[in-house]
């Protein structure tokens, strides 16, 4: 025999979350917006390419020549790749340097904090941004 009253509770809970409200939809807009305005400075104001793919991922890439001791001179390649993360209210920031990983990092605050987390990393790496 089942027991209609706890099929009941079960079917509410899951109509519950389903459920989507206005607020939720505003907020969600908002966050897009924020996100758009991250990438679109990102590629107007600061050098970064889009990346092939329609993901709206951008990266730029810097180069500079170094001293190495006992080598001589050899190219330094810093490159910094932003991707869309978790529905878009994140971006995923990838620094490599010389075609490795160095971090990795997710950011979901302001584009202006992004954008800055993002200059004082490429400055900390001898790179001007």
């Amino acid at each position: 025999m089942v027991n209609l009253r706890v099929i009941n509770d079960l079917n509410n809970r899951r109509t519950q979350g389903n459920i989507q409200t206005l607020k939720g939809k505003q907020i969600k807009t908002e966050v897009l917006d924020m996100m758009y305005k991250l990438f679109s400075s990102l590629v107007e104001n600061f050098g970064f390419e889009k990346l092939a793919g329609g993901l709206g991922a951008v990266s730029r890439t810097w180069e500079k020549e170094v001293d190495v001791a006992w080598c001589g001179k050899s190219k330094s390649i810093y490159k910094v790749v932003v991707h869309p993360w978790a529905g878009g209210d994140a971006v995923k920031v990838s620094f490599m340097k010389n075609g490795k990983l160095e971090k990795q990092k997710i950011y979901s605050s302001s584009p202006a904090r992004t954008i800055n987390a993002i200059k004082s990393t490429v400055e900390y790496a001898d790179f001007e941004f």
